[in-house]
């Protein structure tokens, strides 16, 4: 009886399979469950602690999400507001743009697939509404409504700890068109009229993570090439940074910077008096009065808290010009001297994350290349369990697979920890090829259905895939030429 379940489960599972290769969609649906392969999919919220307390019903752990993601929020200092400013230059609306279109929908239950299809009929009517929204500075009621999931963050030990789920504010379907049309409105006018400082760099043009991560080796090996200075990075995480923004603070550091007041009389309407619910696994909890936070799913939620804590970056800088951004001491001479913050010991450690790259004492990536192998086994292993020798998912398919889904992942930001020449990085260079090429190679045999014996090099011609060193070259060339063109190109050279 065992066996014969065995086989009908592996016989199903080989159908859905072939079924979902032919169409498009079914295509990524698989690639994305080869990534996420072997996590358990939760059926109930487990019992949460906080200071002490258990909480095991569902509207008791609703509540206390309710009361950590939206507190009372603290008496921000106004003092420092002065008279309105008024912004000189014209607005023109610009093009209506919508999220991918399977994406969640909101309150609404619109999905965005329906507006892309309507768009070309309603665009004009929408157009209109959205001028006349921005004229009368208001935000209708049912686009400052919201539901927010509470999703469990990939990878955590424990989840009865509040700190391992993320809250995704699903909203309007028609609000957040309007609301992608304004903050790329307000993009605009950060980049055109120098708004906010260079150092912002996440959700602005020309900045990405992976330039983030030059900007630290940068300040680094600048301290180093210096001789007698150590090098030392402390990591610091704000958290609940979205929703513990005060509207009435944000307002002022809008009007501070000159942004249009029928701008500003919309977003003030857009984040006072919202309406939202807590949705767990086990349902909605309910509705509740929000007065406090950016909904974070919003298209405006990252441009705004720039603003927000854009005083905040402005001090720093002003308090602390020559300092720089866990602890990673000069690898010449290692410290193991702790921190100490208001009464907090902070004690140093061989490597940290910092935007999903592993740095260690030495810059040398070798912390990075191993996390990467880990990761990487995973993820071929995930192809033997779509493709068979005499069933599952076309030898095409499984190239896009890798090309596509694998090999970006394995690959991120390679031009921060593969050094090619660098003077004492030679071995480090070395291990790293190695490391991706045998990744490589087993996935190309994982795809093909080769015997182990055939060569590398033979099944690459064959597939089309280029050797794994030309790709880690080619990628980080272009890490280059992102930089070159960088508002932030001064800073790196």
């Amino acid at each position: 009886m065992k066996r014969r379940t065995n086989e009908l489960a592996r016989d199903l599972h080989r159908q859905r399979i072939e079924q979902a290769t032919e169409s498009i969609d079914g295509f990524w649906r698989i690639a994305r469950w080869v990534r996420n392969r072997g996590k358990p999919r939760a059926t109930f919220t487990p019992t949460l602690h906080y200071n002490n307390t258990s909480y095991t019903a569902p509207k008791e752990k609703a509540a206390l999400f309710r009361e950590v993601l939206h507190p009372e929020p603290p008496e921000a200092d106004l003092s420092d507001i002065g008279p309105q400013y008024r912004y000189p230059k014209p607005y023109t609306m610009p093009p209506i743009t919508l999220d991918e279109p399977n994406k969640a929908p909101g309150p609404d239950g619109i999905p965005n697939l329906v507006l892309q299809r309507l768009l070309p009929t309603i665009e004009a009517y929408l157009v209109n509404l959205f001028n006349t929204c921005l004229r009368q500075q208001y935000c209708p009621d049912h686009f400052r409504k919201s539901t927010i999931v509470i999703l469990r963050k990939p990878g955590k030990p424990d989840y009865s700890d509040l700190k391992a789920y993320c809250p995704i504010a699903l909203l309007s379907t028609i609000g957040k068109a309007l609301e992608s049309v304004l903050a790329r409105r307000l993009s605009y006018l950060v980049e055109q009229y120098n708004l906010l400082l260079k150092q912002h760099i996440g959700g602005r043009r020309g900045r990405s993570c992976e330039l983030a991560i030059h900007l630290l080796l940068e300040e680094t090996h600048s301290a180093w090439r210096e001789g007698s200075r150590v090098a030392s990075g402390l990591a610091l995480d704000a958290a609940g940074a979205f929703d513990n923004v005060n509207y009435i603070r944000l307002i002022h550091d809008l009007r501070k910077r000159q942004v249009l007041d029928d701008l500003i009389g919309w977003i003030e309407s857009f984040l006072s008096n919202c309406r939202t619910s807590i949705t767990l696994l086990e349902g909605n909890m309910g509705e509740f009065l929000v007065n406090t936070g950016i909904p974070q799913g919003s298209p405006l939620s990252l441009i705004l808290f720039l603003f927000f804590n854009a005083d905040l970056i402005k001090q720093i800088l002003a308090e602390c010009p020559d300092r720089k951004h866990q602890m990673v001491p000069k690898p010449s001479g290692r410290l193991d001297i702790p921190l100490i913050i208001k009464g907090v010991e902070i004690k140093p450690t061989d490597s940290i994350k910092y935007l999903g790259v592993y740095l260690d004492t030495h810059l040398t990536g070798e912390v990075h290349v191993q996390e990467m192998r880990k990761k990487a086994a995973k993820l071929v292993v995930g192809l033997s369990s779509i493709a068979g020798s005499t069933w599952g998912t076309p030898l095409v398919h499984l190239r896009k697979i890798y090309t596509a889904v694998l090999q970006p992942q394995i690959m991120y930001a390679c031009s921060t920890w593969y050094i090619r020449g660098g003077r004492g990085f030679t071995g480090a260079q070395r291990a790293a090829e190695q490391a991706i090429r045998l990744i490589q190679d087993q996935a190309l045999h994982q795809i093909s259905g080769a015997f182990k014996r055939m060569l590398r090099q033979a099944l690459e011609v064959c597939l089309h895939v280029p050797p794994a060193e030309l790709t880690l070259a080619k990628l980080a060339e272009e890490a280059c030429l992102r930089i070159m063109t960088s508002p932030l190109r001064s800073t790196l050279y």
